[in-house]
């Protein structure tokens, strides 16, 4: 099993980040946290293969979760 690879992209103040259209129905979460403990869902990225995020954050991770 590979995980999905995330595309990122600067665009107007915002990271736009896609994924591969056969992983449609996973959440992209992020966190601001190093420590890894606060995941918050992207809203609606479980209907879409695409996110975006404020470029306002110092540190910012994702991971792909399967629902």
């Amino acid at each position: 099993w590979q995980p999905p690879a995330l595309a990122m992209n600067r665009s107007g103040g915002q990271l736009q980040c896609s994924w591969p259209a056969d992983h449609l129905g996973w959440r992209l979460q992020m966190n601001t946290n190093l420590a890894g403990s606060n995941w918050m869902d992207m809203p609606t990225t479980a209907l879409s293969t695409v996110g975006a995020v404020p470029m306002t954050y110092v540190s910012v991770f994702f991971r792909m979760v399967y629902p």
